[in-house]
């Protein structure tokens, strides 16, 4: 009885100690990539933290990727939306379904800066989909006159 008692005991701790390190699959979270190459990486309690990238006059022509995931998936209806700093929206712009989270949600730099009143704006931008139907700021955008994007 005492060896079976040891055993069950064993057992137990072993499986205690097993799915204690087990991982939960997905996640949320969100890459930006410009012209392919990734400039920045959020996941998980780092969504939260402030983000802001800096483009140079020079990458206007340059093209900016948006993936966001909602568990290891992209969203639906998934609408990238534009505000000032006064958080007056000034575009919306809307990106079918997409089965696989390859391509992003891609865009100009150019259409994003000729939304800037004057040369000191800072943009942001947010997303939005029916899975975030309140929308979650992704990064503020802040034009310089030298340089290139650069990481925050």
């Amino acid at each position: 009885m005492k060896k079976l008692m040891t055993r069950i005991g064993l057992l137990l701790i072993s499986c205690l100690t097993l799915f204690s390190f087990a991982h939960a699959p997905g996640g949320e979270g969100f890459e930006v990539y410009l012209n392919g190459k990734l400039l920045l990486q959020r996941f998980g309690s780092e969504l939260n933290k402030p983000h802001t990238l800096r483009f140079a006059s020079g990458t206007a022509n340059d093209e900016i990727s948006f993936r966001y995931y909602h568990c290891g998936q992209p969203g639906r209806e998934r609408v990238l939306i534009v505000k000032d700093s006064g958080n007056k929206t000034l575009r919306e712009i809307s990106f079918g379904n997409e089965e696989k989270t390859r391509t992003g949600m891609q865009c100009r730099v150019s259409d994003l800066i000729s939304l800037r009143k004057n040369e000191t704006d800072v943009l942001k931008l947010y997303y939005r989909s029916s899975e975030i139907p309140d929308g979650r700021l992704l990064v503020s955008l802040v034009t310089d006159k030298q340089g290139a994007a650069v990481r925050p």
